[in-house]
């Protein structure tokens, strides 16, 4: 029921938007929105590594290294290898979407899905090899090399249809939502705080409405000898720890989606205001 009011909840308040004028078009090229994607993932790679470590040790049922803090930033590179091209792919598909049609907020929220889904391309085999790279210790060239001899060069695949789903949601709330409702919010207050209330909410939403993609994920990534799909792997926890199974780890996700959304809209909206060239 979770993942249905949000979405209700997300789709009324797009149509309630969908009422609002329509700001003057500005284009933006491909590569700067790239670009933008990249320096918004960097930003948000620095401040929320530690959120990930913590999520990706409780999903994977191994314990959180407490006494080394240098441990919560292991795969951080690997991370920021990752999200820098899956953001860029993000920002820069979902900028053209745009610019062939986006006249009313549900298509903008396609169109970011659309671009969210397009990006774990990078995003899913990046961070099966940050998760066992988390797991092992070791580091990332070691931990690809061994993943690759024990279970072969397309085990990094494993998970990508999770992926694509969580992804897409997350886009929506990073590129659509979240900006949307920032913008519907100014109409009753400029205070920036209440901006960010707005982009806070929005990264809840997208993180409560596909935490269970997350988590069908990492299980699925974690046992790279399993050829159980993702709707296997949802009946199966379902079967053995009820349906709060498939909402392991929604504290730290929630904290780090809540905290991303808001570093990322900004960066880019500055960015991009910055880069536009008015049509």
């Amino acid at each position: 029921m979770v993942k249905y009011n949000i979405l209700i909840f997300s789709f009324l308040l797009m149509g309630t938007l969908s009422g609002m004028d329509q700001p003057k078009k500005r284009k933006i090229s491909l590569i700067k929105n790239a670009g933008i994607g990249v320096a918004a993932a960097a930003a948000e790679i620095t401040i929320d590594q530690p959120l990930v470590y913590w999520k990706n040790m409780i999903q994977s049922g191994k314990r959180i290294d407490w006494a080394r803090p240098q441990a919560f930033y292991r795969g951080a590179g690997v991370n920021l290898a990752s999200l820098a091209p899956t953001t860029a792919i993000q920002v820069a598909i979902n900028g053209l979407l745009n610019d062939i049609q986006a006249h009313y907020p549900l298509r903008q929220m396609v169109n970011a899905w659309l671009a969210g889904a397009m990006s774990a391309i990078v995003s899913s085999p990046s961070e099966a090899l940050i998760l066992h790279q988390q797991m092992s210790g070791k580091n990332a060239f070691e931990t690809a090399k061994n993943l690759w001899k024990q279970f072969g060069k397309t085990c990094l695949t494993r998970g990508i249809l999770p992926t694509c789903i969580r992804d897409g949601g997350f886009a929506c709330g990073f590129l659509a939502l979240g900006p949307a409702a920032k913008e519907y919010l100014k109409q009753y207050s400029d205070n920036q705080i209440l901006g960010m209330c707005g982009l806070v909410g929005a990264g809840l939403i997208a993180a409560g409405g596909t935490h269970m993609f997350d988590l069908t994920k990492t299980v699925m990534q974690k046992d790279l000898a399993s050829n159980k799909g993702m709707i296997n792997i949802m009946r199966h926890i379902v079967a053995t720890e009820g349906y709060k199974g498939l909402f392991k780890g929604l504290i730290p996700r929630s904290m780090r989606v809540a905290m991303a959304i808001p570093i990322m809209s900004t960066v880019t909206e500055h960015l991009q205001r910055y880069n536009a060239i008015d049509e």
